[in-house]
């Protein structure tokens, strides 16, 4: 978009170089720098995994992922996770939650397809809560990254995962 308005037009060759430019700065950052997981997500997580699938939909590269998942409690209880190279369309469309939702059908096949409805988004951008919510998805907001009142699309918004468990964090949207 901001090529767009700057040129008139978007070179897709120069959205890659820019792409390509950037993971190479977050890599050399992530290299001296791990990522910090949010608060409370890790507690979040290993209650959810027993009860609920469990999935990652980043508009980050999959290396990003893997390096901040790496060497965490948490690093092997995601069933699918789906990073940017595997959707071509970003946030806020909704291709990668509906993807997402696919995978998790494809891989965790139960007798039973999870549709839309069923499932709860944890996303900590506007972006993403509307990405979430055009494929039809609940989402709780995390005020991890953008303050509370920049989140206000989401169904309901927390400060953090902290004390939160999966079951507190459902009745909180329903």
């Amino acid at each position: 978009m901001l090529l767009e308005q700057r040129d008139g037009a978007c070179d897709e060759t120069q959205v890659f170089r820019i792409a390509e430019r950037k993971a190479k700065l977050f890599q050399a950052h992530t290299a001296l720098h791990k990522p910090l997981l949010f608060p409370g997500v890790i507690d979040f997580v290993q209650a959810a995994k027993s009860r609920y699938r469990l999935a990652i939909a980043s508009g980050g590269r999959r290396t990003q992922i893997d390096a901040a998942l790496s060497g965490t409690a948490i690093a092997c209880d995601f069933d699918v996770i789906v990073a940017a190279e595997d959707c071509p369309i970003g946030k806020p469309d909704p291709s990668i939650y509906l993807l997402t939702l696919e995978r998790l059908n494809i891989c965790c096949s139960s007798g039973h397809d999870f549709t839309s409805a069923e499932c709860l988004v944890l996303e900590d951008s506007l972006a993403g809560i509307r990405s979430a919510k055009a494929a039809g998805m609940r989402v709780l907001g995390l005020a991890n990254t953008y303050p509370v009142d920049k989140l206000h699309e989401a169904d309901d918004v927390l400060p953090s995962l902290e004390h939160m468990t999966p079951e507190t964090a459902m009745d909180r949207i329903v």
